[in-house]
């Protein structure tokens, strides 16, 4: 079952910074679960077990990459968060530009970047748009320029 999901495909069974005692994902065909690695030994203990298993053995399974800790995963949400605002902003800045019918104003750009800080977003999907943000963008009626 071993494939190249490994981070160094010479050394299968080795995870990701080896020289560490932490957990990582693996999947051994039936399902994701946790193993930690030992280094000192380099054997794995998987969740609930007390059995270690060699790197042989473990170049079977499907490194899923190391368990992430709530720092590590708040900063890869917030850069994800950048991201897609980043984009949004792009987007709508690309379609004013091309028409002359919408306009991007400051309210527009505000709300983005409350939007980019906000720590509950998730919280408000469905709930319509963010304070600041209209339902429809603003639109110049022709003539009324």
């Amino acid at each position: 079952m071993s494939d190249a999901s490994w981070p160094d495909p010479e050394r299968p069974g080795v995870p990701l910074n080896p020289e560490r005692d932490v957990w990582h994902w693996i999947d051994d065909g039936r399902g994701p679960e946790c193993a930690e690695f030992l280094p000192i030994a380099g054997t794995w203990v998987k969740v609930g077990t007390e059995v270690e298993y060699g790197l042989n053995y473990a170049a079977r399974w499907r490194y899923l990459g190391p368990v992430l800790t709530p720092a590590e995963v708040a900063a890869a949400v917030a850069e994800a968060r950048r991201a897609a605002l980043e984009e949004v902003a792009r987007v709508w800045k690309q379609m004013v530009s091309n028409s002359p019918h919408w306009e991007w104003s400051e309210k527009h750009a505000a709300a983005l970047r409350a939007l980019a800080k906000e720590p509950t977003m998730s919280a408000r999907i469905g709930s319509g748009p963010p304070a600041g943000l209209p339902n429809k963008p603003s639109r110049k009626e022709p003539g009324n320029e």
